[in-house]
């Protein structure tokens, strides 16, 4: 099955002006719409599945992007090896982090596959890339960014303050977890 539309985000110049001569004069040429510049510098428009080799530097950035938009059906893209294990981490295991939880919160996200830098002409200079599979974003967005993605650890103080510390931190833990609980069971 064809695509209707097919919208390319595209950094290099050198790629937009190849795609746009492949595309040239070609029935295809309706369908594709190129846009020059970052993906993360431009509003998404309406999707419903993406496709994506993502470069390292944008990984984190470009998926919570992509989870803030729960209108897709579902996104294959690849990673770095090390960024993809961490989305698709399970709880108790060496790769299981803020990452994981955010977007396992968001979404279903699974490791598809492995692929060799090999594959590729010419081959990258990351070791290994994996592809996951992101679908069913879900509707949670009510819940507080600031609980889960932009929250900043608090700094530990000096020894003498450190009880204080202590007491604080375990209320606001508290009073984190009282607010995922609330804005969850008013979300089903």
């Amino acid at each position: 099955m064809a695509a209707k539309k097919v919208i390319a985000f595209e950094v290099d110049p050198r790629m937009v002006a190849e795609l746009t001569k492949r595309f040239q004069n070609s029935p295809l040429q309706q369908k594709l719409e190129i846009v020059k510049g970052n993906c993360l510098d431009h509003d998404f428009p309406y999707f419903d599945k993406c496709v994506a080799n993502v470069p390292y530097a944008i990984s984190s950035a470009l998926t919570f992007k992509l989870l803030r938009k729960p209108d897709f059906k579902c996104a294959v893209l690849m990673f770095q090896r090390e960024f993809a294990l961490r989305v698709c981490a399970q709880p108790n295991t060496e790769g299981y982090c803020r990452l994981s939880v955010n977007s396992q919160l968001l979404a279903r996200c699974s490791h598809l596959m492995k692929i060799s830098k090999n594959s590729f002409n010419p081959p990258p200079k990351v070791e290994s890339l994996s592809l996951i599979h992101i679908s069913e974003p879900t509707r949670l967005l009510s819940i507080s960014y600031a609980v889960f993605c932009l929250k900043k650890k608090n700094k530990k103080p000096r020894r003498r303050d450190e009880g204080e510390w202590r007491k604080q931190n375990k209320e606001r833990k508290d009073n984190d977890v009282q607010e995922i609980q609330i804005l969850t069971n008013n979300t089903r």
